[in-house]
């Protein structure tokens, strides 16, 4: 990959996996033979299986030392427990050991070379020949049947999965549902996380400056195909714990009883267009986009952006708050420090 001005990356998340690579466009053919082989046709040797084994599990040692992405972690696991969305892409302890490469060569056998998969392109070439091209050297692949998952079910009452930690900071990760990646609502959950995070959010203004209860607060929503996730986070002292989660849980209400103002909605909507539109010049963030698009909504979806987000209403906005935002069904992951004596 490098002999051709870049390289071979692997994707794996809860819905789906894959390869990328990108190259200068003159190099089309010989990048697309370069990928088709690799995901084709890996040799996976057991040395190589060990090498990866053990680059994964000092990655979950470094993991449960940071305070942003463990509680989160911890959350997500314990509100999709039992689903396969509870279960940790990058697996754990208990998993990693057993795993040999007998095992990932049936497991790629089985759910890449006979299963359903998406070849696509984004390249400043005629569509005609990179479909060619894709089309001459992916010929191993065989589409096989769709695998059907039940949706979660979100747990019906409060649940905590708390660690201990020693350090001078408690964090916590505080979910509630939402709407799934097919859901219309999902644009205006995203208002909702527009105006609540960031550093002009609610959430952080009242939080973290007002208030003095946190070093850090944010929000956002965590879209799948089979149901979403309403994600706030806040890092705090210890024995500031309690009056956190409460002025945390505060604001939450506060989404529920009365709409947000013109002037934080169009705030947030300015915000995500903007962002979208600078992510629109980077073909990987395209190609990503597309491919999302491709797999979970429609192709169609991809020029409605914009007009989605305009068409959020604040009194939308305060409805779906009304409907997700329950205290009481709320899931936490906590990573507790220890309070200063």
């Amino acid at each position: 990959g490098e002999l051709l001005g870049g390289s071979v990356g692997g994707v794996a998340g809860s819905e789906s996996f894959g390869w990328t690579i990108s190259v200068p466009t003159r190099h089309a053919a010989e990048a697309m033979a370069l990928l088709a082989d690799v995901a084709q046709s890996p040799t996976i040797p057991d040395e190589a299986l060990d090498t990866e084994r053990a680059i994964a599990i000092a990655d979950l040692v470094a993991l449960r030392d940071d305070m942003y992405r463990y509680p989160v972690r911890l959350a997500t696991m314990a509100a999709y427990a039992g689903h396969p969305y509870g279960a940790p892409v990058s697996g754990d302890e208990s998993t990693l050991p057993h795993i040999t490469a007998d095992d990932v060569r049936e497991w790629h056998r089985a759910h890449f070379l006979n299963a359903p998969s998406v070849i696509a392109v984004v390249g400043d070439a005629d569509p005609d020949d990179l479909a060619a091209l894709a089309a001459a050297r992916f010929g191993a692949l065989r589409t096989g049947e769709l695998a059907t998952l039940a949706a979660p079910t979100w747990p019906a009452a409060v649940v905590q999965r708390v660690e201990q930690r020693e350090k001078s900071q408690t964090a916590l990760a505080l979910l509630f549902p939402a709407p799934a990646r097919g859901d219309d609502a999902r644009f205006a959950i995203d208002m909702i996380a527009g105006v609540a995070s960031g550093l002009g959010g609610r959430f952080f203004d009242e939080l973290r400056d007002r208030q003095s209860l946190g070093y850090t607060v944010q929000a956002f929503a965590s879209e799948r195909a089979l149901g979403g996730a309403f994600v706030s986070y806040i890092a705090t002292a210890p024995e500031k714990e309690e009056i956190a989660r409460a002025g945390l849980l505060r604001e939450f209400e506060k989404l529920c009883e009365e709409p947000v103002s013109p002037r934080e909605l169009s705030q947030a909507q300015t915000y995500a267009i903007g962002t979208h539109a600078i992510r629109q010049q980077s073909g990987g963030a395209v190609l990503a986009e597309m491919v999302d698009a491709y797999l979970f909504g429609t192709l169609g979806e991809l020029a409605a952006f914009e007009g989605r987000v305009r068409g959020v209403t604040a009194k939308q906005m305060r409805q779906l708050a009304e409907k997700y935002f329950v205290a009481g069904r709320r899931v936490e992951g906590i990573v507790r420090g220890r309070p200063t004596t």
